[in-house]
């Protein structure tokens, strides 16, 4: 602001003070020149400086692969989800086959329920994980990828240790059939079912051959006396008279089965046995893939929650560095 006095003369020679005039000089405040050299000389980098179409893209790119991970890891829990409940039902069901047909298998009888316990416990781990994936809980997700890494390990040992037949099992299985037969023979009702369900549903009659039903030894010319479950003509539901006359018949036709039982049983525990491990080796697979997954989202995500805690005080950052400009650059 200056302040200035104008005198005008007179015509006639004489001066007058008109007034006293403020008088505003224009101040030119130099804007501040900030230039992306600016910002990195402050010790910023030009990804935090400037927004860039390149950094949209790339955040775009970014959130499409975290979505596409989530994705992924849900559809694999599913796949998990349903092996791991086949796995309980091949399981329990070959834990009561074998305690049917034999009581000297009590230690693979044991390992299968441990399988159907490990299962169980697979299952209910991959829906929590599933959960916390839905929820952005990535630390829940750390520790359910390494107790399913643990229980994959676990079912490994266990099919490893127990699930394969060898020829020792096949005697004592035979020896076990051969124990039940014999009481069937003196009418111990449980093991007379036994042996009716074995006979009716393997289609086959006697331990080694329809023989072992001819007591006496009786001459070839005379059929043995196999029940009626021997026969295709069986049927649970018909009345003790119909059943009688039915195995009569069928004896006097010798239309009973002409094959023994050791070797369909045998047949049955060795199908059982690799449909449990079959099972077993895809459930490894899955868990093991499910855990990698789990710990790169995990990974991923730890990444991304440092990186946003940095973004607001890079941003804080550079507000200061414009004011602090604007401020020197005042008179």
């Amino acid at each position: 602001m200056v302040l200035c006095n104008l005198h005008v003369e007179d015509p006639r020679h004489r001066p007058i003070l008109i007034s006293s005039v403020n008088v505003k000089e224009p101040v030119s405040e130099p804007q501040p020149n900030l230039t992306l050299q600016n910002v990195e000389g402050e010790g910023l980098s030009q990804p935090h400086a400037l927004h860039a179409p390149d950094d949209e893209r790339r955040t775009k790119h970014k959130s499409c692969w975290f979505t596409c991970i989530k994705i992924s890891y849900v559809l694999i829990s599913v796949i998990n989800i349903l092996l791991s409940i086949a796995l309980m039902a091949v399981a329990v069901s070959a834990a009561i086959t074998i305690k049917a047909y034999s009581t000297e298998q009590s230690g693979r009888l044991i390992s299968l329920i441990l399988l159907a316990v490990v299962a169980a416990v697979a299952l209910s781990i991959t829906i929590y994980a599933m959960v916390a994936v839905a929820g952005n809980h990535y630390k829940h997700v750390r520790g359910t990828s390494i107790v399913l890494f643990l229980l994959a390990i676990t079912i490994s040992v266990v099919i490893g240790v127990s699930m394969k037949i060898g020829e020792e099992d096949e005697i004592r299985l035979s020896h076990s059939l051969s124990e039940s037969f014999e009481l069937s023979q003196e009418n111990n009702l449980r093991h007379v079912k036994l042996w009716t369900a074995i006979q009716n549903d393997l289609t086959c009659c006697g331990v080694s051959n329809p023989e072992d039903y001819n007591r006496f030894n009786l001459p070839a010319v005379f059929p043995p006396n196999v029940p009626i479950s021997c026969c295709p003509s069986f049927d649970p539901n018909r009345s003790s008279f119909v059943q009688e006359r039915e195995k009569e018949a069928c004896k006097a036709k010798r239309e009973y089965y002409n094959i023994g039982c050791r070797k369909p049983v045998i047949e049955l525990f060795i199908r059982t046995t690799r449909r449990v491990m079959m099972i077993s080796i895809v459930v490894i697979i899955v868990m093991v893939w499910l855990s990698i997954k789990g710990a790169i989202w995990t990974h991923y995500c730890k990444k991304r929650e440092k990186e946003l805690k940095r973004t607001p005080s890079m941003n804080l950052t550079i507000k200061g560095l414009f004011t602090k400009q604007q401020i020197s650059t005042k008179p």
